[in-house]
């Protein structure tokens, strides 16, 4: 994956449309709507993917 993508960040509760991402880091409750593509995931909580997943 290429390592320019942004890193993602939901502290507290938030929720995206998903995407491609570097790190991506849940801590509280997130939810992601839509595919996901990351190189770390590390929730501290909830996460909710309503998509697919890839890590």
């Amino acid at each position: 994956m290429n390592q320019n993508y942004r890193d993602l960040k939901i502290y507290g509760q938030g929720s995206t449309s998903g995407g491609k991402f570097k790190n991506v880091i849940i801590k509280g409750s997130g939810q992601i709507k839509g595919d996901m593509e990351c190189n770390n995931l590390k929730i501290y909580g909830d996460g909710q993917f309503d998509g697919n997943l890839k890590v």
